[in-house]
């Protein structure tokens, strides 16, 4: 696979990709409205919890009926609108995702978990002009609504009827006699927005990521070349991923490029998970590296047949080599296929492949992206297995942040995102994620890499979960400092030799341990550090 890489002044290139799969659409509706059609009878999505089946032509046909249901409701929508939806994964939320994307509109998707306030932050980012609904997360989408004036009309999810809400089965109900069929629309795929994604959030504030139409067809492009073999077959997958995250968001987007049907899962449940394995004969799963973890330690899967599962893939964090090697150790699972990627750089753009992968790797770069890695004083692009601060450019990188025009300034420079994350490549081209140069943590003039004691905490018997950050001091500058969840009895002390036996000294926790029920993360596993720093300054007289 590292054959398809070239590199020129220490630029790697993944290779141009043909454009056969979707230079001929005038807008993403096309494209995906003729996915559909050629997937006619084959079963497109499966609800994991009741076993409902839907045929991608049937799908297709609810998307119309939305279409025409938005007209007889009064809610009218296309390009340059926002629609967002807040929901964790349905059938209902496929159906609007794909519906406002049919009519060239922007589609806005919201952590239904979000509090009012996070919910009202990420609404003004996205202005939406309608809002679609899950009745689970209506109390904090109440308040939220009642501090804003540009949502002007929502719809509420399922059989649910609620006050001032529209409900969703009326909505499509409204339309079901109405003759709909899907009118082709030209846009300017490299000017129009199809996904407005909230940025992590793990260092501060989520930003609003325009991603466009043209970067979601240059995703398909290095997907259908970059994982041939996986777009051609015929398997059941499982998505337990939140489609309100960049990673869960394209890949119910990609099944429309594929032959496989997506098995989705409204929330992760241990059993309920193992569960769909079993029932499902899933074959290739989508994970984060927390749910991987799990996986290695669990005692449940002696429970379950998980036989059928022979791949996954793992994306949002790194995934450590102890952590992969654990997996391969106690499941049937033979591929465990990392990805790297922003929201920033339309997801995943660095991945590794069944045939090309090793331990503790992020892959390599994909078809139509550029990378290099770059000396962080001096700026120059480094050679094989030097660290450095990853750099992207190519058809991937968003548009930009919305009405922030100085936070995408300070992002992307003459076209290269620059990412934060430090890392290296080696010999043959294959990726090595270290940390992010704002979690390095300074200690003497040392760089500490959180992750690096993160992954060692992790090895521990009696450690369920760990996030290391840098506690301020005056004479150090910072000290180490971990948050750790105990899966048994263990003292701080024990915890500090532990670490202590596998570091330098430099490395070793003298910022002391702090204990905790568990460690705050976003929908896709990564630590949120800045909630940590403001727990460490509020009990940093007791360390």
């Amino acid at each position: 696979m590292s054959t398809q890489v070239s590199v020129k002044d220490n630029i790697l290139y993944g290779g141009a990709t043909p454009l056969t799969l979707t230079g001929k659409f005038g807008s993403l509706g096309d494209f995906l409205d003729d996915r559909l059609k050629q997937r006619g009878e084959s079963v497109f999505l499966i609800d994991g919890l009741t076993g409902k089946r839907y045929k991608a032509k049937d799908f297709r046909q609810d998307i119309l009926q939305f279409i025409g249901g938005c007209k007889a409701n009064g809610l009218m929508f296309g390009e340059g609108d926002a629609i967002a939806i807040c929901s964790e994964n349905s059938y209902d939320f496929a159906v609007v995702y794909y519906g406002v994307l049919f009519l060239n509109a922007t589609a806005a998707p919201l952590n239904p978990s979000y509090t009012s306030d996070e919910l009202l932050h990420a609404m003004k980012l996205s202005q939406p002009k309608y809002l679609f609904l899950s009745p689970a997360a209506m109390n904090s989408a109440r308040v939220a609504l009642g501090r804003q004036n540009f949502v002007q009309k929502v719809v509420l999810f399922g059989d649910a009827e609620e006050k001032d809400f529209i409900s969703f089965r009326k909505l499509l109900h409204d339309s079901k006699d109405l003759p709909v069929e899907y009118k082709r629309r030209r846009t300017n795929r490299k000017q129009n927005v199809a996904l407005m994604m909230c940025s992590s959030g793990t260092t501060g504030l989520p930003k609003g990521v325009q991603i466009t139409q043209d970067n979601i067809f240059g995703y398909f492009e290095r997907y259908s070349v970059h994982s041939e073999t996986m777009i051609g077959a015929t398997f059941n997958y499982l998505c337990v991923i939140p489609w309100s995250h960049v990673y869960g968001a394209l890949c119910i987007l990609q099944t429309s490029i594929s032959q496989a049907s997506c098995v989705f899962l409204p929330k992760f449940k241990e059993k309920v998970f193992l569960e769909c394995i079993e029932r499902y004969e899933i074959f290739f799963a989508l994970m984060v590296p927390t749910l991987l973890s799990w996986l290695a330690k669990t005692p449940l899967i002696t429970n379950y047949n998980i036989s059928s599962l022979m791949a996954v893939l793992s994306s949002g964090a790194t995934l450590t080599k102890d952590v992969e090697e654990a997996v391969r150790a106690r499941t049937n699972i033979i591929y465990i296929l990392n990805t790297y990627g922003l929201s920033e750089s339309t997801g995943g753009i660095i991945c590794s492949t069944m045939d090309s992968n090793k331990p503790g790797s992020v892959g390599i770069v994909t078809p139509g992206v550029y990378i290099k890695v770059i000396d962080l004083v001096t700026g120059e692009a480094l050679g094989p297995n030097m660290k450095g601060e990853i750099c992207i450019a190519g058809n991937c990188v968003m548009k930009g942040y919305v009405h922030d025009a100085n936070s995408t300034k300070s992002l992307i420079k003459d076209g290269w995102i620059h990412t934060g994350d430090i890392g290296y490549y080696d010999n043959d081209y294959m990726f090595f994620v270290v940390d992010r140069i704002k979690e390095l943590i300074k200690y003497k003039g040392y760089q500490v890499p959180p992750a690096e004691i993160e992954g060692i905490l992790l090895q521990h018997p009696k450690i369920a979960d760990a996030a290391v950050i840098g506690k301020d001091d005056v004479e150090a500058g910072e000290l180490p400092t971990a948050f750790v969840v105990r899966d048994g009895e263990i003292t701080q002390q024990e915890i500090m030799d532990y670490v202590a036996g596998k570091v330098s000294p430099v490395k070793r926790l003298r910022g002391g341990i702090v204990f905790v029920d568990s460690i705050p993360k976003n929908e896709n596993g990564k630590i949120l550090r800045r909630i940590l720093r403001e727990k460490l300054n509020g009990i940093k007289s007791k360390l």
